[in-house]
């Protein structure tokens, strides 16, 4: 089931409020959620490109909800929770079939560090803090016929050749001023 999110009240916070045991004759119990954030499609920078959320995905049972949208093994957590994240958008560009694809990147979810797939114990409030460098655009772009290989165009003018879909997120932190 799609959700969405409070209007933003005066300190541009929004927020839902979900319950975790339906308590109800079917004691049904919530098994995991997805939160996506991705840029409006009324923007500018998405205009006339495929948009892909970047998701935090948190599993509350054993059921396992990485098929779904987590990547890796879930990180165990417990208590409030606070992520902030520094969001690049990051522009794909399939030359073959001109197509653009339009993500916002924080890192290669498959490592530890900047994984977004938590399992969540004992924990009432989660909040996300998304950070957003809308003017720090990351380019990828497919070479040719080569599968796999990459031209990353940073937002310093900087570039260089790449395997799959993840620039150098370290690199980014350091151009986000």
């Amino acid at each position: 089931m799609q959700m969405d999110l409070s209007p933003a009240n005066g300190d541009d916070v929004r927020q839902i409020r979900i319950a975790l045991d339906g308590g109800t004759k079917c004691r049904w119990r919530l098994s995991g959620i997805r939160v996506g954030i991705q840029l409006a499609r009324t923007s500018a920078l998405a205009k006339g490109k495929d948009i892909t959320p970047a998701n935090y995905v948190f599993d509350f049972d054993d059921e396992g909800y990485s098929n779904a949208f987590g990547k890796g093994k879930p990180t165990p957590v417990s208590g409030n929770l606070f992520f902030k994240t520094e969001f690049f958008p990051m522009e794909y560009v399939y030359r073959s079939i001109s197509e653009i694809d339009l993500d916002l990147f924080a890192g290669d979810e498959k490592f530890n560090k900047w994984n977004r797939y938590y399992k969540v114990t004992n924990s009432r409030v989660i909040k996300i803090e998304p950070i957003l460098y809308l003017n720090k655009v990351v380019r990828l772009q497919t070479l040719g016929s080569s599968p796999g290989k990459v031209f990353a165009t940073y937002p310093d003018g900087s570039s260089e050749n790449i395997s799959g879909r993840v620039p150098d997120y370290d690199k980014l932190l350091r151009m986000k001023r």
